[in-house]
């Protein structure tokens, strides 16, 4: 593996829909989205260049009729996800690709499994679900 961890030269199929895994070793989610920003060239007369700078994963905004969209939005509050945001990792965290996206942080501290925690919570509650 070259020194930037495998990371030169991907095309976006080989990043989006990925597993995660942050710095311990943990599932952390998949790939949903790749955040990207223009940058002017590096000298006068050159082009802008595209430059990566996220993996998003979690919960993606999509433009749904009104009735819908409520009741998903009703249904993230009942398990206590006020805000479905994704998470949005800076691309300086992805340390290596390969079968997986290796990050060097942890996946609570990067903001991901928000949505599946408050599920596990959730469920957890429910009668029958393995408390004593």
């Amino acid at each position: 593996m070259d020194d930037d961890g495998g990371r030169r030269g991907l095309s976006m199929g080989q990043i989006i829909d990925h597993a995660i895994l942050d710095r311990d070793g943990h599932r952390a989610g998949r790939v949903d989205d790749l955040q990207f920003e223009l940058e002017p060239g590096r000298s006068e007369g050159d082009p802008p260049r595209l430059v990566l700078r996220a993996i998003v994963s979690g919960p993606v905004p999509r433009p749904m009729p009104s009735l819908l969209g409520g009741i998903a939005r009703a249904c993230y509050r009942l398990i206590g996800v006020q805000d479905p945001r994704p998470a949005v990792v800076d691309w300086s965290h992805v340390k290596a690709i390969d079968a997986f996206v290796h990050l060097d942080v942890e996946r609570v501290a990067a903001g991901l499994r928000r949505v599946d925690e408050a599920v596990l919570r959730y469920v957890g509650k429910l009668p029958g679900a393995g408390r004593e």
